[in-house]
């Protein structure tokens, strides 16, 4: 059986000895209604390895789950259970990436009861009671900060002009490198 969307997506995913092909059926429809839904390669790549990571956890049919079988799964982040590949707990940003990645599943692809993917459940019901605790706070301790001496210092220490220009300009306007530019990280990893 092929899986198209799920293949141009992502190989190892569409690979993955832990889903039934039923799941990659049902993951299949849901990157190829993603794509035309207007979701970009790199929202799809952040979703399928998230899913090539949940994997190894689903032992029930993405599309037909009983409630208790997303909050064992939820569970498992809550207590650390699902860890990294090399055995470090999820900071508690990829955790809420993961719960954006059930949410966005469960409450856009699945839907209400009546629409969606399987008309005979509520994507959002079975979410209801179920929610990964986290704390993403953005305060920054002043403290922590580097002075602007300390960035030009950084700054005057690159090879070249262009990449002392990305420093200073990344540093005076809050960036991350991953909003200046397309890269290929992945904290999944």
């Amino acid at each position: 059986m092929t899986f198209d969307s799920l293949g141009q997506t992502n190989q190892k995913l569409a690979k993955n000895p832990d889903l039934s092909d039923h799941n990659k059926e049902v993951l299949d429809d849901f990157f190829r209604k993603s794509r035309s839904g207007g979701a970009g390669s790199a929202t799809l790549r952040d979703y399928s390895s998230r899913f090539n990571k949940l994997a190894e956890e689903i032992d029930f049919d993405l599309d037909n789950p009983s409630q208790r079988d997303l909050e064992e799964l939820v569970s498992k982040f809550n207590t650390d259970e699902i860890r990294k590949n090399n055995g470090e707990k999820y900071s508690d940003y990829s955790k809420d990436k993961f719960w954006s990645t059930l949410s966005k599943f469960y409450n856009w692809f699945i839907k209400k009861e009546g629409k969606g993917y399987n008309e005979d459940i509520d994507g959002p019901n079975l979410l209801e009671d179920s929610e990964i605790s986290i704390d993403l706070s953005t305060e920054v301790d002043p403290d922590t900060k580097p002075s602007p001496e300390q960035i030009k210092k950084v700054a005057n220490h690159a090879n070249n002009l262009r990449d002392r220009a990305i420093i200073l300009f990344c540093w005076a306007t809050r960036t991350r490198v991953g909003e200046v530019f397309k890269t290929q990280y992945n904290d999944e990893l």
